[in-house]
């Protein structure tokens, strides 16, 4: 920053060239007239020395290398920034300065004067302009103020209970619970079913994405200047898919999953060009945007607005809920749904015509895959079922409670803390003071959505497991190889075994993964693969070795052991079940009693899952 104005380093250092390079400037003192050039106020005599100092700092060393360097630095920048791989930007996009609303929107307002001058741009003209600086050679730095959690920061809608629009499904902090959102069944999750805020400016850009287990979402802004949105229907995501992957060869050879990192933009008119059918529309003030499930969307903002988004779930998206388990099963991508656990309650508390008839065709293939999968496997390994309460009454450290996790991590915390949490008080009250402003909406949200009964239904506690009691029902049961949450099953392997997945490489554009299994207990290694009888892409090898380990990575979903090699197989323990066959039997039986009656859902309206 010089002058309170952020320098733009691209045009600082093409400008320094047209002027004839750093030494003919300092030879000149021509420095303020470069200041002049990129638009920093001049400060007196101190603008040229301060920028000076910037060139030195950050382009010396870079104008320097030459020509075939500079091309291949920028090439790698441009590939590593398509593949996030640092903790701290889980997104690809780097941390940006602090700022208040006055501040972001001051920026905002030198930023567009840098673009487009004095003149009021118009949206077309900011449409030609954002294109042609993404797909120019010119690196432009915005800021976008994203996933701003609402718990903390506030919402822009009513929250005090005694508001009466506090309680109207319109309020973002109320829909994902509404009678008709299958989200009701689900524990609050921030960024889903708890709204986030975007603080936008000029060309802040959220890059095209679907939405997590391809759910419906809604975005509304509160103020501010238009965001264009570009939409492409579900019908046309694998051909959107296929055209991103015909143009970034590269960038996918690198990061095969680079969709799901949101970090690359694509011009609508080359999607239009290769038969991709693309929407768009402009958001103004108090404009509601909904896109729906599996639907791609992205844009970028015309100016500084404000808005608020979160997630929802309608009968016509559990079709999709399947298929993003399919999906995201083949790529190895961690659920954040329980779709199997969400079928359940359905089936239980459901009394919604729309919904049931949605569901039932859909949990019967459940139930049905799930007791063929038990019967098959149990026959081939021979392995015993056992419940799941009995396997947790001897260890229940094998499985993700997160009752138990969450006290213990705080008690760990206040253990470690000592002295720190003295020192940090101050800091703590102030996040306390923006957290109170949501707490009595969110937990009334909370408190509608249904709590877990699942199957069997249950309120007893694991006696003589942990001094801390956890419901059988909280209980989170996780794939290690395919990573999907097994709520009816998991096949448990011998103590000392784990399960890993790994990412070997790319093929047909799609992930080949080794799933290894590692035995603690010997120093020799033996390898076997064997390819799924289902034409896929995985392998399995086994790899017995000396390393430290255990426990949760002991967990493999049924349709993940019944390709495994054999070898792999030999090491199974047991298979753990929630329910018996007759228990998940008797859920779709009780839920085609509740459909007898009703018109059942076409089967074009279930995407071939049927």
């Amino acid at each position: 920053m010089v002058g309170e104005k952020e320098v733009d380093l691209y045009s600082l250092y093409h400008v320094v060239k047209e002027f004839g390079g750093l030494q003919t400037i300092c030879d000149t003192g021509s420095w303020n007239s470069v200041a002049k050039s990129i638009g920093v106020p001049l400060l007196g005599f101190h603008a040229g020395k301060k920028l000076s100092a910037v060139y030195l700092k950050y382009l010396l060393s870079f104008s320097l290398l030459s020509a075939t360097e500079r091309k291949d630095m920028m090439n790698d920048v441009r590939l590593s920034r398509s593949h996030p791989t640092h903790a701290d930007e889980p997104y690809g996009f780097g941390q940006g300065a602090t700022h208040n609303i006055e501040s972001f929107e001051k920026l905002d307002k030198e930023w567009t004067k840098i673009m487009f001058g004095d003149e009021v741009p118009s949206s077309a003209d900011i449409e030609k302009k954002y294109w042609e600086t993404v797909q120019g050679d010119k690196h432009v730095n915005v800021y976008y103020g994203s996933d701003l959690d609402t718990s903390v920061y506030g919402s822009g809608f009513p929250t005090d209970p005694s508001n009466i629009y506090s309680r109207l499904g319109f309020n973002l902090n109320v829909l994902p619970g509404v009678p008709e959102s299958m989200l009701k069944y689900m524990k609050a999750i921030s960024g889903i079913s708890m709204p986030w805020l975007y603080m936008g400016m000029l060309f802040s850009s959220f890059c095209w994405h679907v939405e997590d287990n391809f759910l419906y979402s809604i975005n509304y802004m509160h103020f501010g200047v238009g965001k264009r949105w570009y939409g492409v229907p579900s019908s046309d995501a694998h051909k959107l898919e296929a055209v991103f992957r015909k143009y970034l060869p590269k960038e996918f050879k690198r990061n095969p999953l680079l969709l799901h990192d949101i970090v690359t933009q694509f011009p609508p008119d080359v999607l239009v060009k290769e038969g991709v059918k693309v929407t768009t529309c402009v958001q103004r003030p108090r404009d509601y945007v909904v896109t729906f499930p599996q639907s791609y969307h992205g844009g970028y903002s015309e100016g500084f607005n404000c808005c608020e988004a979160v997630n929802f779930a309608a009968a016509d998206w559990l079709p999709f809920c399947i298929r993003a388990s399919m999906s995201y099963r083949i790529e190895k991508r961690p659920a954040t749904l329980d779709q199997e656990k969400m079928f359940c309650e359905i089936a239980r508390n459901e009394t919604n015509k729309e919904v049931l008839r949605y569901s039932y065709p859909l949990f019967k293939r459940l139930v049905e895959c799930e007791c063929r999968l038990r019967q098959r496997l149990t026959a081939k390994l021979r392995v015993p079922l056992r419940s799941l309460r009995s396997v947790l009454e001897e260890n229940s450290r094998l499985f993700h409670a997160p009752s138990i996790d969450k006290e213990e991590d705080e008690a760990n915390s206040e253990d470690n803390d000592g002295d720190e949490d003295n020192n940090s008080n101050n800091a703590n009250n102030n996040s306390d003071q923006r957290s109170t402003m949501l707490k009595q909406s969110v937990m009334k949200r909370t408190s509608r959505m249904f709590s877990s009964s699942s199957i069997p239904s249950t309120s007893k506690t694991i006696a003589g497991v942990n001094s801390k009691c956890t419901q059988v029902d909280e209980v989170v049961m996780t794939c290690a190889s395919c990573c999907r949450i097994c709520h009816f099953s998991v096949a448990l392997f011998k103590e000392n075994m784990n399960i890993q997945a790994h990412r070997t490489g790319m093929n047909a554009c799609l992930c080949a993964w080794v799933c290894i299994l590692v035995k603690h207990s010997h120093m020799h290694t033996h390898t076997h693969s064997l390819s799924r009888s289902t034409g896929d892409l995985n392998r399995y090898d086994v790899e017995a070795e000396e390393r430290g380990g255990g426990g949760r990575n002991r967990m493999c979903c049924l349709e993940c052991c019944d390709g495994m090699d054999p070898a792999i197989c030999d090491n199974i323990e047991c298979i753990v079940v929630r329910g018996t066959d007759v228990q998940l039997e008797a859920l779709v039986d009780g839920l085609a009693h509740k459909v007898d009656e009703l018109k059942p859902i076409p089967k074009q309206e279930l995407y071939g899952i049927i």
